[in-house]
């Protein structure tokens, strides 16, 4: 099992690949607002579990596709 520490560093590492495509996105002016804000909503949810990953709460899975 990992490490608390090391949890929430993969997902610092997940939210600054996605910091990077929002930025990207930022700069492309044809893009909608719509998928910029879903790529920033991105970035903040991965640093949210970080911080929970971190303290030892755990996160719930939402949502499963495939017990649908």
């Amino acid at each position: 099992m990992k490490q608390p520490i090391d949890l929430a560093r993969q997902f610092i590492s997940i939210a600054r690949r996605d910091l990077e495509v929002f930025q990207l996105l930022v700069a492309a002016k044809h893009i909608s607002d719509e998928s910029v804000g879903f790529q920033a909503q991105q970035v903040i949810e991965k640093c949210l579990k970080a911080v929970l990953a971190f303290q030892q709460i755990e996160v719930r899975k939402s949502h499963d596709l495939g017990s649908s």
